[in-house]
């Protein structure tokens, strides 16, 4: 019986054999990279060294608090449900350590309630046949089927999905890895959710020496952002009857999980995250993650598979491309309503001419009214603007901040409300139309964009209500991050957004009671975003309203103060339980924000 192979600091180390100690001492020898790795968040910008640090941290404490194989075992005893998992995995010309390392992995899983159904897509290298032969001896739960022409992956997938007998399907390529505990937490999850459909996990990479490169602490699932890219990626387990609901996989695509995905997506009743890595995904040197010229086609292929997504839920618009095989749909904007911009500049008496003639410059958009909220009406000859209505409401002092902003709501003509609470110069000269082309979608609430500071830094590009109250995750990134999972670049929905510079429709804000007058000055954006979540709507961020403050010293900053307190009652019963960022991303934010203070 052949032990693990050895090999010099660099080498990933792998099992010959099923064993589960040998397999054990590999995982804790990725274990000891990570501590000397530089473990990045993707698309993080390397400015950022604190995110460096929290990422490998992050991966560190989670596999020390794994639970021991006897705890898992008597947890598993425990569950109510035992679900059969189908793994299914479509096989071609793995390399032969690696394809040992990843039948291995899916060999040591604890939860025993597992079939591994392969579909070997006519590899022509003679030692795949030959592995899968001894392993379906090791292991009777390997079902096998050797196609005899090659098919592609996704009918190399079909074909494997044909030997599934499962409840649930979940997907593992030829030369990744899935931990011993992995089965077992989606089983948990699963007794804790058993409606749940469509289940996902974080992941990290490992280049084919087994050094980690990287890692994907995923958010909840956000429909926006899915529609921009596929982020969810593996681990992805669904309910076998919804795979043959939709028909499996289109074969002759690339962008085949993101295919299925979508399709099972739509169909789901419940999609639900594991805020833990579970998989290691395995950085070829043919992967798009290496060059995105080794799968040329991929681009293509997914615009097609989102254009299909888009005839079947009859979203109008048209797909741009963007960089790392993103998307953006562009959806028609309705030019015929009225905008009403709602102005309070940071409790100024009075905004100058100079403002409002910038001000107006950077709106193309052809129906506006400008609403200056001001402490006493300015003579109007000197704010007199040919091209755009303005009116001046008299600020109550005697009112809060909200009861004022209702006030000029109230006043105002548009169909869309867009409240300016700070001066700035935009970064696309179509911001008011990138903005009304959310806010005019009947499912949103609130929409903000990404705003900067002098600095070129992030002020503030969207929010999590973490277990202290509203975060303000990516303050000071540099402009350029792209956030994990690509979130910073990406169109997606928030549970809170900051209301400095955002837009709303008067009809949306109307069927939740308009802004809470109870709140002072701060905090009542916060409250009308829950609202709105708790009415169904979404709150959207827009990377495509990009806006540089004039004065971000005083930007609008919600800081601990009786509106706090107010807000702490109302909501406290939500405060931690907002996965719009990665639950140990926000753990890590909270914990340098205390040593800050400290």
């Amino acid at each position: 019986m052949e032990g693990p192979a050895q090999g010099d600091d660099n080498d990933f180390i792998y099992c010959r054999v099923f064993s589960r100690s040998s397999f054990i001492e590999m995982l804790k020898r990725i274990l000891r990279k990570i501590r000397r790795t530089i473990f990045y968040g993707t698309g993080l910008s390397s400015s950022d060294s604190s995110a460096f640090l929290d990422r490998r941290q992050i991966a560190v404490k989670q596999r020390s608090q794994v639970l021991n194989s006897q705890e898992i075992l008597t947890r598993i005893d425990g569950l109510s449900h035992h679900p059969v998992f189908s793994i299914i995995m479509p096989v071609y010309n793995p390399p032969e350590e690696i394809f040992i390392q990843t039948l291995d992995s899916v060999l040591q899983q604890i939860y025993p309630h597992w079939e591994l159904c392969i579909a070997n897509d006519a590899s022509p290298a003679p030692h795949v046949r030959p592995i899968l032969e001894k392993y379906q001896q090791l292991d009777a739960r390997l079902q096998v089927t050797h196609l005899s022409q090659n098919r592609g992956i996704s009918g190399a997938s079909n074909a494997a999905l044909e030997l599934a007998t499962g409840e649930y399907i979940s997907l593992v390529d030829h030369d990744d890895l899935i931990f011993p505990e992995t089965l077992f937490e989606v089983a948990q999850h699963i007794n804790e959710d058993p409606a749940v459909d469509f289940v996902y996990t974080d992941s990290a990479i490992v280049d084919m020496k087994g050094n980690l490169v990287g890692c994907f602490l995923k958010p909840d699932f956000n429909w926006d952002m899915f529609l921009c890219h596929n982020w969810v990626g593996q681990l992805s387990t669904m309910r076998w009857s919804l795979v043959q609901q939709v028909g499996g996989w289109t074969e002759g695509r690339e962008g085949q999980d993101y295919d299925l995905f979508l399709r099972c997506i739509e169909q789901a009743g419940t999609v639900s995250h594991i805020h833990k890595i579970l998989y290691y995904w395995r950085q070829a040197p043919a992967s798009i993650s290496v060059s995105p010229d080794n799968k040329p086609r991929t681009q293509d292929d997914q615009r097609e598979v989102l254009q299909d997504c888009m005839k079947r839920l009859k979203i109008e618009g048209t797909i741009s491309d963007l960089e790392h095989f993103m998307f953006r749909i562009r959806r028609p904007v309705r030019r015929d309503e009225i905008v009403s911009m709602i102005v309070r500049l940071n409790e100024v008496n009075l905004p100058s001419s100079h403002f409002l003639d910038s001000f107006v410059q950077q709106i193309e958009y052809p129906h506006v009214e400008i609403i200056i909220l001001v402490d006493q009406i300015p003579d109007p000859v000197t704010f007199a603007l040919d091209s755009i209505p303005i009116q001046f409401v008299v600020y109550d002092h005697s009112q809060t901040l909200p009861a004022n902003l209702n006030q000029a709501v109230r006043q105002s003509k548009g169909e869309q409300l867009c409240f300016v609470f700070q001066p700035f110069h935009s970064l696309y000269p179509d911001w008011l139309d990138n903005f009304l082309e959310q806010a005019q979608r009947p499912e949103v609430g609130l929409v903000a964009g990404k705003l900067l500071n002098d600095r070129n830094c992030i002020e503030t590009a969207g929010l999590v209500l973490s277990r202290q109250g509203p975060l303000n995750i990516f303050h000071n990134e540099p402009a350029d991050a792209t956030g994990d999972t690509n979130s910073l670049i990406s169109l997606r929905s928030y549970w809170l957004l900051s209301g400095n510079l955002a837009m709303i429709s008067r009809q949306v804000l109307e069927s939740v009671g308009g802004f809470n007058e109870t709140y002072q000055t701060r905090y009542f954006d916060y409250d009308l975003c829950l609202r709105l979540e708790q009415k169904g709507f979404r709150n959207l961020y827009t990377p495509f309203v990009t806006l540089q403050l004039h004065d971000a010293d005083n930007f609008y900053q919600h800081q601990q103060n009786d509106d706090f307190v107010y807000f702490s009652r109302q909501w406290q019963h939500l405060f931690g339980k907002d996965g719009s960022l990665n639950f140990a991303l926000q753990e890590a934010l909270l914990d340098i924000q205390s040593k800050k203070s400290e």
